[in-house]
């Protein structure tokens, strides 16, 4: 019989091609050499690298040299960041510290996705009690200027008050540990009248939360006192107008009891601190 005939080799089966699964984005500081943590988180967020943004932006708070605007800004830029990355409890955070600070700010141009954590902290804000605020005083009794903190999220770990009274000599600085009231007693506000000042609050790191005045252009509290003829006491000038309507009405009333047919004895007397 005729040999069998051999069976076809078998087809050799081609090669399936392998695609890559994407790496995930890691910060690469060799990138951003030389640059600020903030300008670097700039770069990154603007190269929509979140990973890197996210970490440079933390660098800058750790810095602790943000001013109250780039401290806003830093906290945007974590907020959107984490937001991209899927950590939407570190951006609703982020969101709602920005927003303590600065109440009116928006962030555009965010996909709904990326916008919830934004609205969700919008919604946390607007349902606190008190906004963050500070209020800066005077006051005499106490030869003293004061602050008052409101801070509903804990921003605030640090307060600096630089004093000078009667805007005369050196600023006195002093610095305390952040509670609703504080006090920077110096001698001679009460005869003064006026102090000049300036308030920094920092948070843990001591970046600058809120700033009221600096010594180059102070806040002015209170109002000069003028001593009265050499007297001890001091008044404010918005006395004189009452001392003046004192003195008008004095002498209307003399002319009055002069003028009466029956003699009147009348007495008026101003005393300023008397002993």
């Amino acid at each position: 019989p005729p040999p069998a005939t051999p069976p076809p080799a078998p087809l050799e089966e081609e090669p399936e091609d392998v695609v890559a699964e994407p790496e995930e984005a890691q910060p690469d500081p060799a990138r951003y050499a030389g640059l600020p943590p903030l300008e670097a988180a700039e770069a990154a967020y603007r190269d929509i690298d979140f990973v890197a943004a996210v970490e440079f932006a933390n660098a800058a708070i750790e810095s602790g040299s943000l001013s109250p605007r780039e401290l806003v800004r830093t906290y945007e830029i974590l907020g959107t960041g984490n937001a991209a990355l899927g950590d939407d409890q570190a951006a609703r955070d982020a969101f709602t510290r920005m927003l303590v600070l600065d109440p009116n700010r928006e962030v555009r141009d965010l996909s709904p996705t990326l916008r919830a954590p934004y609205l969700e902290a919008r919604g946390r804000v607007a349902a606190m009690a008190q906004p963050f605020e500070v209020e800066v005083g005077i006051s005499r009794p106490t030869n003293s200027v004061t602050v008052r903190l409101t801070d509903p999220v804990g921003l605030a770990t640090r307060v600096t008050m630089r004093t000078r009274v009667g805007g005369q000599g050196e600023f006195v600085e002093e610095r305390f540990e952040a509670a609703p009231q504080l006090r920077q007693q110096l001698d001679g506000i009460a005869d003064a009248g006026w102090a000049e000042s300036a308030v920094e609050i920092q948070d843990r790191h001591g970046n600058r939360v809120r700033v009221l005045g600096t010594t180059d252009e102070p806040l002015t509290l209170g109002e000069p006192l003028i001593r009265v003829e050499g007297r001890p006491g001091w008044k404010s000038p918005w006395l004189w107008t009452a001392l003046g309507l004192i003195v008008v009405g004095g002498a209307g009333a003399g002319l009055y009891y002069g003028l009466r047919p029956q003699p009147y004895d009348a007495q008026l007397g101003l005393c300023f601190s008397c002993n």
